[in-house]
């Protein structure tokens, strides 16, 4: 489910359609948060470390009553803002702050200095969002390095919070993982975030996953994650293991599940970011590929708004801090991430499909569905214009399941040529094929064939995943050595990827049934 915009006002989210506000009103409506949050500030001086921790249970029950997010910002802020003077001996300053309500539209926020300043601008959205107790808030760090200190230094100022924050790195174990998801925040990279994705769209047992979900993330580094690393393929390919970062390095080994660093942070229901560069060229690949704009918190950096044309003016000073400046081929970086996109979103809906299929404990509803679908199917693809449509309609069918002989009769002998009369067909051998599976049902009992129906429905998602994988990476290698020409290679690609998909949904759709009705089922005798 979408998480509704932090605002919820028209025109106000950064992200999607409708009017957009200029970056000035933007920044005065920022500016206007963060004099409310410093209006709170002796207030909160006042409250003992209990009293502190208590707001933070009011503010859940606040949220769980319907309340926007975006209302809780000043009050949630001022709480976190004197809660880490306390823990740490030190006070946010305004700039700081602000970035932390940038962060909360969701956008991109430039800070002149990146580091320390981040790491505590960034504690401000992700406390914002853990009131939502949903899990998923990820702070997305630089390396592992960075993740393991950043959640080790902002632990107390969670924990006097009443939360807890939790980090993940390569040598991170299972265990330690489950551990670490169950956490308020949770602290990694993008690279693990997004394996620890791909590996629980693996398993068998829903117990073994150990993400809750992507309600929001951070990314610290913005220009690594967002443009540098956006199209590194994670992959996971038989005999087991996280493959390198090189498509290359997979070759030749059976890939059971991909996806892109930018295609693993689009599962964010909300994503924002922090810069320490944020030149223009970067600003617009944001802007392009992420539909995020850059906002600016330093103050020299605001006061340097260019009022014509509403984006960050050059004031002529050194270059922000950072990685230095670099010409970025926008042109041909959309270009590829256009191609990225599609087997992105597929991945994506293979994964929510077989994820809504681990977590279903009845499946049977899901199966008869499937059932009908699949008849549905069979005979639409014959328009019954002689008998010899008609025979090859009954040898589809009884491929799938024992056709009763009454039904195999009717097929046989059927003459019609009008789509009624197919119609008719279509519903006996629906009818017929329902009862086959109620005597499938009471031959293995209700309890084994609940349990079979999830295991055939899995193992016939991964596999379909496998061989379309495949299939695409064959696809995609033809037209990377095609031409331009006069032809739209992109649209084309997409076509042929988008065919290649529904032909594999379709025929995972005939397996799994055959599977149903033909996998040999042994019973323990009582």
């Amino acid at each position: 489910m979408r998480i509704p915009r932090l605002r919820g006002e028209p025109g106000m989210a950064l992200r999607g359609g409708g009017r957009r506000h200029t970056l000035r009103k933007i920044l005065d409506r920022c500016r206007a948060d963060v004099a409310l949050v410093t209006a709170l500030e002796e207030e909160m001086r006042t409250r003992t470390d209990a009293e502190l921790r208590a707001l933070t249970e009011a503010y859940r029950s606040r949220a769980a009553d319907g309340e926007i997010l975006g209302a809780l910002v000043p009050e949630v802020y001022a709480a976190v803002r004197e809660v880490t003077r306390r823990v740490l001996g030190v006070r946010t300053h305004d700039p700081q702050v602000m970035a932390g309500v940038v962060l909360a539209l969701p956008a991109i926020a430039q800070m002149d200095d990146g580091g320390a300043d981040s790491t505590l601008a960034c504690v401000f959205p992700a406390v914002l969002h853990a009131l939502a107790d949903e899990g998923g808030v990820h702070v997305i760090t630089s390396d592992d390095d960075a993740a393991s200190r950043d959640a080790e230094r902002m632990g107390p100022v969670f924990r006097m919070l009443g939360m807890e924050a939790g980090a993940i790195g390569h040598e991170s174990v299972p265990r330690e993982r489950h551990v670490a998801y169950r956490a308020d925040v949770t602290y990694g990279t993008a690279h693990e975030f997004g394996w620890d994705y791909l590996r629980d769209n693996l398993t068998w047992n829903v117990d073994e996953c150990v993400q809750r979900g992507h309600r929001f993330a951070v990314v610290c580094d913005a220009e690594r994650s967002l443009i540098d690393e956006c199209r590194t393929p994670l992959i996971i390919t038989a005999p087991g293991g996280d493959a390198p970062d090189s498509p290359e390095d997979s070759e030749d080994r059976l890939v059971l599940a991909q996806i892109t660093i930018r295609g693993y942070l689009d599962t964010y229901d909300e994503l924002a970011a922090v810069t320490a560069t944020a030149t223009p060229e970067a600003a617009e690949v944001y802007r392009r590929l992420y539909h995020l704009d850059v906002v600016p918190v330093e103050q020299p950096s605001i006061r340097a708004v260019d009022a014509a044309t509403d984006r960050p003016a050059h004031t002529g000073g050194p270059e922000p801090t950072g990685r230095p400046r670099r010409a970025i081929d926008l042109v041909t970086l959309e270009r590829k991430v256009q191609y990225d996109e599609v087997l992105d979103e597929q991945c994506r809906l293979f994964y929510a499909r077989r994820w809504d299929i681990l977590q279903g404990d009845d499946m049977s509803v899901r199966v008869r569905r499937l059932l009908d679908e699949v008849i549905d199917g069979c005979v639409a693809s014959y328009p019954v214009r002689d008998m010899d449509d008609l025979h090859e309609l009954g040898e589809a069918v009884r491929n799938l399941y024992p056709m009763s002989p009454a039904v195999s009769e009717l097929v046989a002998a059927h003459g019609g040529r009008t789509l009624p009369r197919r119609r008719i067909i279509g519903e006996r051998i629906k009818a017929d094929i329902h009862a086959a599976y109620d005597r499938r049902e009471h031959d293995l009992g209700s309890e084994i064939l609940r349990e079979l129906e999830q295991r055939v429905l899995l193992a016939v998602a991964d596999r379909t995943l496998r061989d379309h994988l495949a299939n695409v990476d064959r696809l995609t290698d033809e037209f990377a050595s095609a031409r331009p020409g006069t032809r739209d290679l992109l649209a084309e690609y997409r076509r042929r990827a988008w065919e290649l998909f529904y032909t594999a949904e379709a025929t995972a759709k005939k397996e799994a049934v055959r599977f149903l009705f033909h996998l040999d089922v042994e019973l323990e005798e009582p």
